[in-house]
């Protein structure tokens, strides 16, 4: 761990990115070879529901979101959202032609609103079927369909609270967004770079003031996936035509642990999406990637 924390100091930092249609090569030929690169691999285990309350880790964030009616009313109408989408713009057009494209999707938006609004007895209906259906099976141990005949029944069982959901379907939900806190269990500056991904892999290029240039690859979205091919490729060229590439396996628990699970003075990549949104011919990419150690 020393180590690893000795090489991430740094006086300041800088992300990298893939830019788009550059070629790994073009770079490698302008490469200072008297750079230090290394590389980290960061594995995060799903975090423990026990950690959801711990203020250390876990940033509770206060949300309120759309009520149980208008949430089922906007899934009724994304069902029919193409068939809707043509029949508004042809409404808007029909009303206000003149109109600049900026203006005609505030009207389309408009429409779109009052529109939601027609889907809500539907809406409606589906919620309290649900909400009769979740009783009548936590009450039952038969294994007959849920029909008119048993909704009918819990209604009739359970009148008061059937008239009380009635109304709270229509009232916003409160509930809470959990943020991780990177920075308290995540060497700096990891930190800063983590999202939704349980894999990533980070290409580290150490300047001698102790400026660190950073790009973190990954599978969560089509950037970092570019950006892990295109510096997977360097980094392996690197490896096998300048200098090794010393690479680092760390694992964070589903206890917010921080750990070094492996060291080899040699590049390990994730092998996932080396390829893919990073364009390259497949014979020269197996043929650059061919004698380099790989991980899930």
């Amino acid at each position: 761990m020393k180590e690893l924390l000795n090489l991430l100091k740094h006086d300041e930092y800088q992300s990298l990115f893939q830019i788009n249609n550059k070629d790994h090569r073009e770079e490698f030929q302008e490469i200072n070879k008297e750079k230090e690169f290394f590389s980290i691999i960061l594995l995060q285990e799903p975090i423990h529901e026990s950690m959801f309350d711990n203020p250390k880790y876990v940033k509770k964030i206060p949300v309120t979101h759309k009520s149980l009616v208008e949430q089922e009313a906007w899934n009724l109408m994304s069902d029919d959202y193409h068939r809707n989408y043509d029949w508004i713009h042809d409404e808007v057009a029909k009303h206000y032609n003149e109109l600049e494209n900026k203006e005609k999707f505030k009207e389309f938006d408009y429409y779109l609103q009052c529109l939601l609004s027609s889907y809500y007895p539907q809406a409606l209906e589906e919620c309290l079927w649900d909400w009769a259906m979740f009783k009548w099976f936590d009450n039952n141990d038969s294994e007959a369909e849920f029909e008119e005949e048993q909704y009918n029944e819990i209604i009739s069982q359970h009148e008061e609270e059937f008239e009380k959901y009635k109304k709270e379907v229509f009232l916003p939900q409160y509930k809470f967004d959990y943020e991780l806190i990177y920075e308290n269990y995540i060497p700096k500056p990891l930190c800063y770079f983590l999202g939704r991904s349980l894999r990533s892999q980070f290409y580290i290029i150490r300047e001698d003031n102790s400026k660190l240039s950073i790009a973190m690859g990954s599978s969560i979205g089509s950037g970092t996936r570019e950006t892990h091919g295109f510096y997977g490729h360097l980094f392996a060229e690197i490896q096998k035509k300048i200098k090794p590439i010393k690479t680092f396996v760390a694992i964070v628990d589903n206890k917010c642990n921080f750990k070094i699970k492996k060291k080899s003075e040699n590049l390990i990549l994730l092998r996932h999406d080396l390829t893919g949104n990073y364009k390259i011919n497949h014979d020269i990419s197996k043929q650059i990637l061919d004698g380099i150690s790989m991980t899930q």
